[in-house]
């Protein structure tokens, strides 16, 4: 998460997402029409990306 953060600077939104007895971060960047979500597992540990349509874009 470190690295990500440094390379795209501050996200365009975060939040917390309880999974079962998991605990994930979750990042969203914003580029273009699209927004990049990252999930970490914690800071150290990515567990997924996903790439999906802005909305009204």
């Amino acid at each position: 998460m470190k690295i990500l953060k440094l390379q795209w600077g501050k996200p365009s939104a975060s939040s917390t997402i309880k999974n079962g007895k998991l605990t994930q971060q979750k990042v969203v960047y914003n580029r273009g029409d699209y927004a990049l979500s990252f999930i970490f597992n914690d800071v150290t540990h990515l567990d997924y990306i996903n790439l999906t349509k802005r909305a009204g874009k």
